[in-house]
């Protein structure tokens, strides 16, 4: 049975762009949320519950338990 507390952090350009260009609209700023991966912050654009990438261009950049992996969110400033 699969751990309901796992999470998989995606990068995809293409959403990233997307999310740009939609904070861009409301006046804003899209800042990528960021995970901690072999000691280094890397971005993600997304965060799931299944390991289905949602965008083709979408990279896995890490996993585990939502709550032992450090990351910060995702954010529009």
């Amino acid at each position: 049975m699969a751990d309901m507390h796992v999470r998989y952090f995606f990068y995809s350009h293409d959403q990233h762009e997307e999310k740009k260009k939609l904070a861009k609209n409301m006046n804003q700023t899209y800042v990528p949320g960021n995970v901690m991966v072999n000691g280094q912050m890397r971005p993600f654009t997304y965060i799931s519950s299944s390991n289905k990438a949602t965008y083709a261009d979408s990279r896995l950049i890490a996993t585990g338990r939502i709550d032992s992996v450090y990351h910060t969110p995702e954010r529009y400033e």
